[in-house]
């Protein structure tokens, strides 16, 4: 082997086992905790001048990561699996709606922060009539330090509350 390639190979070599415990211990600090919390909750509604009962039942994910000092860097909430089924419990009717979306929270060090939702957050999709209405795409906004609305960016389609836009099925 030619010395100026072994030089670089011997530098190269010096170099990477110089870094890898640096490397190691900033994976360690940056891998996320992740914990799953199966939902299965009821509720009674009155928006529809009658009572509805809305189920909801999935899973929620929660990833969290951590700096090197322990403090939080940003967290996500995942929806997974999910289905909320709204009833008419005095004559049975009912329909359901998927969802499917992450909500990311960063935390900044000069103490400001984002919150992010993207995904499909619902849809209601009725027998016969097809779409009737949909929450999906991106919501960003940015807060500052003192909690301060920043900014806000809102993408896609966004009907607003689904149970809303059950009451007339479900009468």
């Amino acid at each position: 082997m030619n010395r100026k390639y072994f030089r670089i190979v011997v530098s190269l070599l010096l170099i990477l086992v110089t870094a890898l415990p640096n490397l190691a211990s900033m994976a360690a600090a940056s891998a996320p905790e992740q914990y799953r919390v199966p939902v299965d909750q009821a509720q009674t509604l009155s928006v529809c001048g009658f009572p509805i009962v809305r189920h909801d039942e999935g899973t929620l994910i929660f990833q969290d990561a951590f700096d090197e000092n322990g403090n939080v860097v940003w967290e996500n909430a995942i929806f997974s699996n999910w289905r909320i089924t709204f009833t008419n419990p005095v004559n049975g009717k009912s329909l359901t709606s998927v969802r499917a979306y992450n909500e990311r929270y960063v935390l900044y060090d000069d103490g400001s922060f984002k919150a992010m939702s993207a995904g499909l957050v619902a849809e209601l999709i009725i027998p016969g009539q097809g779409l009737v209405a949909a929450n999906v795409g991106v919501i960003t906004a940015t807060f500052d330090s003192s909690g301060e609305l920043v900014s806000i960016i809102v993408s896609g389609q966004h009907d607003g509350p689904i149970a809303a836009f059950v009451c007339p099925y479900l009468a």
